[in-house]
């Protein structure tokens, strides 16, 4: 049995004192701090943390400006957002669709970030997206800059940064199991944010 997967990428920029609240139905959401600090929901989230959310979703920016990047599931890609927003500017990135089986339930986020050296995995069946933010280089043997949106499934992935140019990315990946330990050494590091069960509502 095959379990379907509607995904949002967003970008939330949020002045000091900016209020944001997410309504959209059924929907379940990763959000990441990239810089600044903010509420959410009552609990404060500092930069370079990431939080699991389920359903309403109220955001509240403290002194700093703040920029959150929020992953969304959802039952339907064709829903509507539901966003009341004061002071605060939220674009959408990318949206996908995977269907995989009922058991791939497990979520990870990763930053993966390197240096004059090459990233590479071979195949796997997990469904992952790679968000390439800062850098350039060559994904899979074609160039790019970023951003870049790769969206994977059961394939191999291969990521060569320019020279003496660092890159940095978010990779999120959908698995029956947690199985890869973070990769950390002086060129490469792979960074685990957040490895939970990802449900809908």
């Amino acid at each position: 049995m095959n379990a379907q997967y509607n995904i949002r990428l967003w970008h939330d920029a949020l002045i000091p004192g900016a209020e944001l609240e997410i309504t959209t139905p059924g929907a379940s959401r990763i959000l990441f701090m990239l810089d600044g600090n903010a509420t959410i929901n009552g609990a404060e989230l500092p930069a370079g943390k990431a939080i699991m959310v389920h359903g309403l979703t109220q955001i509240f920016s403290n002194f700093k400006p703040a920029t959150i990047i929020r992953y969304e599931l959802l039952e339907d890609l064709g829903d509507k957002p539901h966003i009341i927003s004061n002071g605060a500017t939220n674009t959408e990135m990318a949206h996908w669709q995977w269907v995989l089986p009922a058991e791939y339930n497990m979520v990870q986020l990763d930053i993966v970030t390197m240096l004059n050296h090459q990233y590479n995995e071979s195949d796997s069946p997990n469904a992952r997206h790679l968000y390439i933010y800062e850098g350039a280089g060559h994904c899979n043997g074609e160039p790019f800059k970023s951003p870049l949106f790769v969206n994977l499934q059961g394939d191999s992935l291969a990521i060569k940064p320019q020279a003496h140019r660092q890159l940095w990315a978010f990779l999120l990946q959908i698995s029956d199991d947690y199985s890869k330990q973070p990769i950390i050494s002086d060129k490469i590091a792979r960074i685990n944010l957040l490895t939970t069960r990802m449900e809908l509502l």
